[in-house]
Order: C-alpha cells, then sequence, then structure tokens
C-alpha cells in the first residue's frame, strides 16, 4: 500500500474523539498514513488533550496553527507533507460504517481504472451548473447531491494528480467578463460566478479528461427522520459511510458561553456580545445538535473538564435559541445508531 488520508480540522475535541474511534474502526487498517491538520484558535489544554489523542496512533502525523485557516488552504498544506502515492480527502465530519469500502475506493485507483473516486455535488453558480453540464454532457438527475463538481470529502486519487492543478482547493468566485478557464467560458449573467471548496480543483480536473467513478456522499439531510421510516438514502441498506456537514459551525460558531464568546476563543475573547442564531431551518439545527449531542455523551468525563462543563452549557444553550427539542434530538440520534453510528 501507498496510501494516504488528509483530514482539516478546526479542533472540536469531543468530535475528533469520535472520528478518531471511527477511523480505527473501520479503515485505520487500510491506510498507511492520516495527515491531520489542526488549526484553531482553541485553548492549550484542549490542544494538548487532542494530541494526546493523535499521538496514540503511529499512523497518524499532524501539524498545528494556533488560529483557524480556510479548508482549502488547510488541504494545501497538508498536500505537502504526503509521501505516499494515493490520497483520500476527508472531513473530520465524515464517518465510515462499514469496513472494505476505502479499500474497495483506493483499489479502483490502483487498478489504473479510474482516475478519481468522487462524490457529485453543485456548490456553484448556476451559470458555471449549465455550462459545465452541456460541455461535458452531464447528468444532474437522481437522489441526493448531484452537479459538476467533487466533494472534498471521501475523494480519491493518485497524491499527483492534486499536485498538477492549481493547487487553489478553496472558494472562489469569477467576475462578469472573467474566464474561467476549465470551461473556455467568460462569465456573462452573473455579478460574480461563486463556487464552495474543492470546486475551482473540480472544474480543472473535469477539463484534463479523467476516468470518474462516482459514490454517493449520502450526506446528512433535514430529511433523515423521513428517510429513516421509509429506507431511502442512509437507510437504503447499501450505505457504508455519511457526511454529516455543516459541524464546522459549532465551537467556531453557535456553541457559546455565556457571554455569547464561540467556544474555540472563550480563552481569548472576553467581550460581552448578545448571540443571535443565524436563520437556519429548525429541522436543520436539530440535524447538527443531534451531533454535537453525540460528541458530548460520548466524551470522557475525567478530560479537559472544565472545558467539557461549557461544552454541555453550550448545548443546552443551543436548544433553548433553535427551539429544537430533545426528544428529536434523541430520535435522529437513534436513527444513527442503527447504522453503527
Amino acid at each position: 500500500m501507498s496510501r494516504a488520508v488528509l483530514l482539516p480540522t478546526p479542533c472540536d475535541p469531543f468530535l475528533i474523539k469520535y472520528w478518531l474511534e471511527n477511523f480505527s474502526r473501520y479503515y485505520e487498517d487500510d491506510i498507511d498514513s492520516l495527515y491531520v491538520h489542526l488549526n484553531s484558535s482553541i485553548e492549550e489544554e484542549v490542544i494538548d488533550y487532542i494530541k494526546g489523542l493523535l499521538e496514540k496512533h503511529d499512523k497518524i502525523k499532524y501539524v498545528y496553527l494556533d488560529h483557524q485557516i480556510e479548508h482549502g488552504e488547510a488541504i494545501n498544506q497538508l498536500l505537502n507533507l504526503v509521501e505516499e502515492d494515493y490520497l483520500m480527502l476527508v472531513e473530520d465530519d465524515a464517518y465510515v460504517f462499514k469496513k472494505g469500502i476505502i479499500n474497495y475506493c483506493f483499489q479502483l485507483i490502483e487498478s489504473g481504472q479510474y482516475d478519481v473516486v468522487g462524490s457529485k455535488r453543485g456548490s456553484c453558480s448556476f451559470e458555471i451548473l449549465e455550462v459545465a453540464k452541456q460541455k461535458w454532457g452531464l447528468d444532474y438527475q437522481g437522489f441526493g447531491d448531484q452537479g459538476c463538481n467533487f466533494f472534498p470529502c471521501f475523494f480519491f486519487s493518485k497524491t499527483q494528480t492534486l499536485r498538477d492543478t492549481d493547487r487553489n482547493f478553496g472558494a472562489r468566485g469569477w467576475k462578469k467578463g472573467e474566464l474561467v478557464e476549465p470551461l473556455d467560458y467568460v462569465i456573462t449573467n452573473e455579478e460574480m460566478a461563486m463556487t464552495d471548496t474543492f470546486v475551482n480543483t473540480s472544474l480543472q480536473l473535469r477539463a484534463k479528461g479523467l476516468n470518474f467513478a462516482y459514490m454517493p456522499q449520502y450526506h446528512g439531510m433535514l430529511e433523515d427522520l423521513d428517510n429513516w421510516q421509509n429506507r431511502r438514502g442512509l437507510w437504503d441498506g447499501k450505505a457504508f459511510w455519511t457526511h454529516a456537514g455543516s459541524l464546522s459551525s459549532g465551537v467556531g460558531g453557535v456553541l457559546v458561553n455565556d457571554i455569547g464568546v464561540p467556544l474555540s476563543k472563550r480563552k481569548i475573547d472576553f467581550k460581552v456580545r448578545e448571540f443571535i442564531l443565524p436563520p437556519c431551518d429548525k429541522s436543520e439545527w436539530a440535524r447538527r445538535i443531534q451531533w454535537w449531542q453525540t460528541f458530548y455523551d460520548n466524551s470522557d468525563v475525567n478530560e479537559i473538564k472544565d472545558f467539557r462543563e461549557e461544552y454541555m452549557k453550550a448545548l443546552d444553550r443551543l436548544y433553548i435559541t433553535s427551539g429544537v427539542h430533545k426528544k428529536e434530538v434523541k430520535l435522529r440520534q437513534l436513527a444513527y445508531m442503527e447504522l453503527g453510528l
């Protein structure tokens, strides 16, 4: 094997503990190295706790920055460290629940049958989606995420494949009148055509004429409970992993202390502020809270006790401000427990 996994994380300690347990159970034996980018302003005691978790694994190598950076740049910095021939990009809110799937995806690349294994996504302006659809004859129909681009999560390729791009893995935009080189197209309909993380790279990979194998991302959805009851999506009997999504909005965003400061900044920011929950569907908050509650429930009661207590209080505040009932969260947890998560 010559396989690497790249994981950027903004350092929720309880999330990382859960992620590492999932990694160990389902695919640590299928890879050679896990490269982790810790980037957060969270307090030193918490970082030391996380480092201790990572150092229990011989295959893990990590770098640390004392402030959060953009996801695409974290990928780029990790790419500089990779010694292996093949890689997988993953996120800290992505979890496997069937053994063998990571090995299978790597083998699709190693065999030479495909250049990329990834999950379709849109995450860009409509103009770009439509031009890409016509240029490359793409089909956006089907259940779940569709589009011309790939998630930077459960993405597999040769290491050199990513090194041969412009290595701008972050979000970017093109102003009206600017050329989108991979599409050979000048933006005409929008003042600014915007794209999310890894879209710029996805378009470049498309333009190279590579061979792509598609795997569902099985992204978390507002409709998870309906899908559970109707055996769709994650509960279709075929699913093997899930990307929960949007959990970086926790300790760096909506999980705040009693003066309204996100937990990742509680030791460096002491300005009192009114916390206003960002507008979002209540079911979406329930979906995210489900995971943060799960991480807390699985945390070690004897470690980073002060931070753990603040995490619990922050969760309680979020239940109140979002209007989410704990009964719904427990039901969502039950649905995912059925998957082994």
